[in-house]
């Protein structure tokens, strides 16, 4: 979806992640309420991911990326294990992380069931803690970039 990839490739992009990972939030909420659903946080989380994943997925020595990711368990992923599983499943678990840290007084309930949380909720639990759970936001600051020798 075009909207999936605008928010990945913001990793590429100059600025701050802050910036960044709002613009991206921005872009998810379709109806303009400041909050997103569970199911928008996977998709959030996946845009990043998958943009990291990809291009980072030259090979590693002799084996190709499949053979050295880990799970979000730490467990090896196994060879035939598509990248776009791993980058599922981790974004699902995340989101989860996030869902559960958040105080109920902080979701906002629609259509019923569904939860949603804010953006400041969101970076509340990032700056939090959250930047321990899923490092691998911190590659949107390029400035932590490390660049490979060619």
């Amino acid at each position: 979806d075009a909207t999936d990839l605008a928010c990945g490739l913001t990793v590429l992009c100059g600025g701050r992640k802050s910036d960044k990972l709002e613009y991206a939030f921005e872009l998810l909420d379709k109806k303009k309420k400041g909050i997103v659903s569970r199911f928008q946080m996977v998709r959030y989380l996946q845009s990043f991911l998958s943009v990291l994943l990809n291009i980072s997925s030259c090979a590693l020595g002799s084996e190709p990326v499949e053979h050295i990711l880990h799970n979000q368990e730490g467990k090896k992923a196994e060879g035939n294990i598509a990248l776009a599983r791993v980058i599922c499943s981790t974004s699902s678990w995340a989101t989860e992380e996030v869902f559960k840290a958040t105080p109920h007084s902080r979701k906002e309930i629609e259509e019923g069931t569904t939860e949603h949380i804010d953006f400041d909720s969101f970076a509340e639990w990032y700056t939090g803690g959250g930047y321990n759970r899923i490092a691998w936001l911190e590659l949107l600051d390029l400035r932590k970039w490390v660049l490979a020798e060619s």
